[in-house]
């Protein structure tokens, strides 16, 4: 997959054209609902360099959205996750990837009443304490793109994503 473009944000994305995962069903020919099926999704990497001292995550860290094209899909949320897992050091120059070190894949991803409740599932290892917030705000901000999702219920081998850290440790 490639990289399309880079945006800065400050936790959130305004994209409507990516966010809406609809399907156009009022077409009978199947070339026609490819078309309506989201082709792209960004997923978020950590700026290290941007923000203001005393601001942002991890430490003083920014997300960047990064958008990536995707095969057409209804399952946006599980392909912008596996896109997110899929991204290796060196892709994105002057751009931190904390879940690098990690093996992780999702199990299952879903959006019932604007509540994504994702299960992640693998080996979680981090840099250290910088790390595990940049870590849980690239996983968020990827469920959280999407228009359809207004919040999250993110679990990660079982546990929730906020506690990960505190039940297992850095590695």
């Amino acid at each position: 997959m490639s990289q399309d473009t880079e945006t800065p944000v400050n936790g959130v994305n305004d994209s409507e054209e990516q966010a809406d995962n609809v399907v156009d069903n009022d077409s009978d020919d199947p070339e026609d609902e490819d078309e309506s099926l989201p082709d792209s999704v960004d997923v978020f990497l950590v700026d290290v360099e941007a923000a203001e001292e005393g601001e942002g995550i991890g430490c003083g860290d920014e997300m960047v959205a990064i958008s990536r094209d995707i095969e057409p899909t209804a399952g946006v949320l599980m392909a912008a996750l596996t896109e997110l897992f899929s991204i290796t050091e060196d892709e994105y120059e002057g751009y931190y990837n904390a879940l690098e070190n990690s093996d992780l894949g999702v199990e299952s991803a879903s959006v019932e009443d604007g509540v994504a409740t994702v299960y992640i599932e693998g080996e979680v290892s981090v840099g250290g304490v910088c790390d595990e917030p940049r870590f849980e705000e690239q996983i968020r901000q990827t469920v959280l793109q999407f228009s359809t999702v207004e919040s999250a219920r993110i679990f990660v081998n079982g546990t929730p994503l906020g506690e990960i850290f505190d039940s297992q440790g850095s590695n």
